[in-house]
């Protein structure tokens, strides 16, 4: 039996409220850029549709192309999916996670002081949002251009994390490193200075807190990647 007792579409071959995934899938399968997504009541899809088919952090369901991981959403269930980390995927899952994170990173080398680094993200814990942002300009770092934003936002994340007593969080990040550095199973080897940061620092915090990463696609209109990345720009004067 499938999670979800309805279906809503946005942009589709045809639009609205239907009651099987048969049905929804009939309007967004191999059309371009569908907007869907599966609800517990009809009245939670009827108010997300009548706000423009998006909620605060997603454009809504896309078919995934057959490069990436595939979602099941008719069988999707949250507890053992976001026990996992999903680094080759782009799309936001069908339910967010009770606690997460987007992050981004940013750079300006024609800033008034100087090349500087930035990064925006925010956190949402217990239903509310907490935005994170902060800069620098170490010369360790710096030549490495916007991936020292990405890497001090995930941190920066779990520690907010942390701090306000969460015990698992999901990070949704666009830059590969954050994952791939993170995840020891898959782990990409840290050469430069901001990698052995990331991996050392990583090490310390992920004994208090699980965290699991999530790949989503850069500007791809995901809101909460969106207001990330203007967070960061905002941080280095861009």
């Amino acid at each position: 039996m499938g999670k979800f007792k309805v279906y809503a579409v946005a942009r589709g071959r045809e639009t609205g409220i239907f009651k099987t995934w048969a049905e929804c899938e009939a309007q967004v399968k191999g059309f371009q850029g569908p907007v869907f997504k599966g609800f517990l009541s009809e009245e939670e899809a009827e108010e997300w549709l009548a706000k423009g088919g998006k909620n605060a952090y997603s454009s809504g369901l896309k078919v995934q192309k057959k490069s990436e991981e595939v979602i099941d959403v008719e069988n999707f269930k949250p507890e053992t999916f976001f026990a996992e980390d999903h680094l080759d995927t782009n799309m936001l899952p069908p339910i967010m996670p009770g606690a997460y994170a987007f992050v981004d990173g940013s750079f300006n080398e024609f800033h008034e002081e100087g090349p500087r680094y930035g990064f925006g993200g925010i956190v949402h814990i217990k239903g509310k949002d907490v935005p994170i942002s902060g800069h620098g300009n170490e010369k360790e770092f710096v030549v490495s251009r916007q991936i020292p934003g990405e890497v001090f936002g995930a941190l920066a994340a779990i520690e907010k994390g942390i701090e306000l007593g969460v015990k698992h969080m999901v990070i949704f990040y666009d830059y590969n490193g954050i994952g791939h550095w993170a995840t020891s199973g898959k782990r990409w080897k840290a050469e430069s200075a901001i990698a052995r940061k990331y991996v050392e620092r990583y090490d310390e915090l992920s004994s208090k807190i699980k965290v699991n990463f999530y790949h989503v696609k850069a500007h791809d209109e995901i809101e909460g990647n969106e207001l990330a990345d203007k967070m960061a720009k905002r941080e280095v004067g861009l």
